[in-house]
């Protein structure tokens, strides 16, 4: 048995043996993490493709479907590419909301942009009766925050407002604006805690659809739940769960009859 020096000598360096394979552990954990998050990011963005690209599809499928006789081969056959572009929306926007849960890199976003884009892609599979007007402020702030998640917010909040419309002839309405909110911003039925006053970012999308009913509202933005039979209540969930991962809130103005407008506020600070 080792006595005195020698022994202070052999404890130090297991102690140096087991710092360093702690060290390496840790630093391969972290890579790990690190490929994870990476993977994660890919996946968000495949995933956000995929949705989008089925919403268009749905959209042209309805477009045949209004230029040829009811009851048609063509007809029969433009409802089964609707049956299964919906279901590809559907599987896009679970991976969407799986892989949203990562901790993500927060860069400048031009929202602005955004909803350029996101009307120039799905404005193009809209019913002929759907009209599409865009209001930006000329300066629009750059915002930070995840690219993928408000694209995907702008995405199914438009989508949402022209399924809203359905073949009803209307109006949606896009509208960006710097907007600072006085006081602290009380919690709602569908979001969790309050949100302090100060400068915003405030993205509206409205639409002259026929409106929600009161008693749907409270549990608009719960999972599965929607106001058409052909919906499946993921839009507006991924909706708030990016809202909220940006520590921004959601108003809602809306009636039966009258038509439901969105404002999605982010925080600029």
């Amino acid at each position: 048995m080792l006595g005195g020096p020698l022994a202070d000598v052999a404890a130090a360096d297991d102690r140096d043996a087991d710092h360093s394979a702690d060290s390496t552990t840790a630093m391969q954990l972290r890579q790990r993490i690190q490929e994870l998050e990476a993977a994660a990011m890919v996946a968000a963005g495949m995933a956000h493709d995929v949705s989008s690209i089925a919403m268009a599809i749905l959209g042209f499928a309805g477009h045949i479907r209004l230029d040829v006789p009811p009851g048609s081969e063509l007809e029969h056959a433009a409802a089964d590419i609707e049956r299964a572009a919906m279901r590809v929306g559907q599987l896009g926007q679970r991976y969407l909301a799986v892989a949203n849960r990562r901790i993500t890199p927060r860069t400048r976003v031009d929202v602005a942009a955004t909803v350029r884009e996101v009307v120039r892609r799905l404005a193009i599979g809209f019913q002929p009766t759907t009209e599409v007007v865009v209001q930006l402020e000329a300066e629009t702030p750059i915002i930070i925050g995840d690219a993928v998640q408000l694209h995907q917010v702008v995405t199914n909040l438009v989508v949402n407002a022209a399924q809203a419309l359905d073949t009803t002839p209307g109006t949606i309405t896009l509208r960006l604006a710097h907007r600072r909110v006085a006081g602290p911003v009380g919690a709602t039925p569908w979001a969790t805690p309050d949100r302090p006053g100060g400068e915003y970012l405030l993205l509206e999308v409205a639409d002259t659809g026929p409106g929600i009913d009161p008693l749907i509202m409270a549990r608009l933005f719960e999972p599965h739940v929607t106001t058409r039979p052909s919906g499946h209540g993921i839009g507006l969930a991924t909706v708030l769960a990016a809202v909220d991962a940006h520590r921004g809130f959601i108003a809602i103005d809306s009636a039966p009859g009258r038509g439901t407008t969105f404002g999605v506020h982010l925080p600029l600070g």
